[in-house]
């Protein structure tokens, strides 16, 4: 039996095993949303799809500095799946941050976080209960009492420091797609404003073991994708120039 064979036999003793399937989500990300995201996967999943669950899946790293095209799935897999995951999985991880550029992207982000716990049957079976409070829903927050944690959905430039769920400081921050060229473009400033947010708020309401990912979208090999303006890009420079310990993938 090869590999995908074993994986696919494995799947399938899942569906029909409540333990089985709930012991595979629990320890690995890719099982996770081959089981109970499976609808966000319409498509069969390419090499670069797998080496992004092998980056969520990895505990050795805490600074993640991803660019790829749009439609590529990174939101997904790097974002909703990877959140999911963080707090019902192996990591167990209790306060998670989600940071959009807009308050419609935020809202978007939060949304596809809530149809899962509201609408996804064998999510609630196997890692419910969840809370279902409309006070939560209506900040774009959150808790998941049963598992003592918290999810909160934000827009870039607000203040993370002090920020605090029970005893816990955020363990995971997604940074989604908060800039792209033509903002940068418009106005340069922008561009210190958020690395200087990054500095200043993100970096410091974590703690030594917070991971922080963070998302953009792959420009074209010219030279707005090599501008040192764009938040990812600077990571790029500090991860390759050894100034943070981190990873950087780009895919084009």
């Amino acid at each position: 039996m090869n590999k995908n064979e074993h994986v696919y036999a494995l799947l399938e003793s899942a569906r029909t095993n409540a333990k089985v399937r709930r012991k595979l989500g629990y320890e690995d990300p890719l099982y996770f949303a081959l089981l109970y995201l499976t609808h966000h996967f319409k498509h069969p999943l390419a090499p670069f799809h797998l080496e992004m669950f092998h980056i969520v899946k990895r505990d050795d790293i805490n600074l993640i500095a991803v660019m790829a095209f749009r439609e590529s799935g990174k939101s997904t897999i790097l974002n909703t799946t990877q959140v999911l995951w963080a707090i019902l999985g192996k990591p167990e991880r209790k306060f998670a941050v989600i940071v959009s550029k807009t308050q419609e992207q935020a809202k978007n982000h939060f949304a596809n976080i809530k149809a899962e716990l509201e609408r996804n049957p064998w999510l609630k079976e196997d890692f419910g209960p969840f809370t279902e409070r409309p006070e939560d829903w209506s900040k774009q927050s959150l808790e998941l009492e049963y598992h003592g944690a918290k999810i909160l959905s934000i827009t870039a430039h607000q203040s993370l420091r002090g920020m605090k769920h029970l005893e816990h400081r955020p363990d995971l921050i997604i940074i989604d797609d908060v800039e792209d060229a033509q903002s940068v473009r418009d106005d340069r400033s922008d561009g210190d404003d958020l690395y200087r947010w990054y500095t200043e708020e993100v970096v410091p309401a974590g703690t030594e073991k917070t991971r922080t990912v963070v998302l953009g979208n792959l420009l074209s090999m010219s030279s707005d994708y090599k501008k040192p303006d764009f938040l990812v890009m600077r990571l790029r420079h500090e991860i390759m120039s050894r100034k943070q310990v981190g990873l950087f993938r780009a895919y084009p």
